[in-house]
């Protein structure tokens, strides 16, 4: 797998990790637990304007588009990412609105957020599955040597030190940096395997 290959999936599981996150705080919520707003919306603003917006805008440009002139096999695939990309927009508008309810003391709030950040785990983690056994290796095998160069210098222009995590606390770190806080709430994040199905977490 290429670097440029490699990034894309890191990036990927990095936003699913931050979802499954949200998913357990969520879950604590249900129990009773008042969370850290700020956080919980520091985290999701990542997703919508990291992951969302930067890392999709990059799949289209360099992954899809390319492949649907190549592989017009694909095109089911290619359409179901493309699906992907829309629906993690209004799972992050959803997540968002509630998140506001549940901080003002909606009583359905918590539940509704949940619901959103189980399912938009699961499109996470199904969208980077697709990459992985999918739309990346048909890429390996039809994109030319300067098709790559190219992505990899467009890949420099956005920076997404949260991809770069291995373990929790370094995932915690690096959100800490982009939120302008020293410390996280414990927990930041739950045990979660990023690439788990939501029925599993």
């Amino acid at each position: 797998m290429s670097q440029v290959s490699e990034t894309i999936v890191r990036r990927n599981r990095a936003a699913t990790a931050v979802l499954a996150a949200l998913m357990v705080h969520g879950r604590k919520g249900k129990a009773g637990f008042t969370p850290d707003f700020d956080w919980l919306a520091g985290m999701l603003s990542y997703v919508e304007e990291v992951a969302t917006r930067q890392h999709y805008r990059f799949e289209e440009t360099w992954l899809l588009k390319p492949l649907e002139k190549l592989t017009p096999e694909l095109r089911p695939q290619l359409a179901r990412m493309r699906r992907d990309h829309i629906g993690s927009g209004g799972y992050c508008s959803r997540m968002a609105e509630s998140l506001g309810h549940w901080k003002r003391g909606w009583p359905r709030a918590v539940d509704q957020f949940l619901d959103n950040a189980r399912d938009h785990h699961r499109l996470s983690v199904g969208h980077g599955r697709l990459l992985r056994t999918a739309i990346i290796p048909a890429a390996e095998r039809c994109f030319a040597p300067e098709h790559w160069t190219a992505a990899a210098a467009a890949l420099t222009r956005s920076e997404d030190p949260v991809a770069l995590s291995l373990v929790r606390s370094e995932y915690e770190a690096a959100l800490c940096r982009r939120m302008g806080r020293t410390v996280p709430p414990l927990p930041a994040f739950g045990r979660v395997d990023p690439d788990q199905s939501a029925a599993q977490v």
